[in-house]
């Protein structure tokens, strides 16, 4: 994966990548104090948030990861309840994934 310049950190369509105090707190109600975080990423990592960020159209990496760890939390749940899930590929073939080892 390619490394992640300065510019595409700058702005996804317009807006920031890396966001500053003032974006975040301008979407948080009053009454919603968030949890701030830093998070160190690889080059790696990074690139792979800018792409989920340009895949799913998301305004904010905090976006992009709240939606990921609620994805999380639903694929460990189901899990725990002893579900599995099942691929189903173009040609029709149907194939258990396995999530968790």
């Amino acid at each position: 994966m390619a490394e992640v310049t300065f510019e595409q950190l700058q702005g996804v369509g317009g807006s920031p990548l890396v966001e500053t105090r003032a974006d975040a707190d301008a979407q948080q109600s009053a009454e919603e104090l968030p949890t701030r975080i830093n998070l160190g990423l690889s080059p790696r990592a990074a690139a792979r948030l800018l792409t989920l960020r340009q895949k799913t159209d998301a305004s904010t990496n905090a976006e992009v990861l709240r939606n990921a760890l609620r994805l999380y939390d639903a694929l460990i749940e189901e899990v725990e309840k002893g579900n599995e899930f099942l691929i189903r590929r173009t040609n029709g073939e149907v194939t258990s994934y396995r999530l968790f080892w």
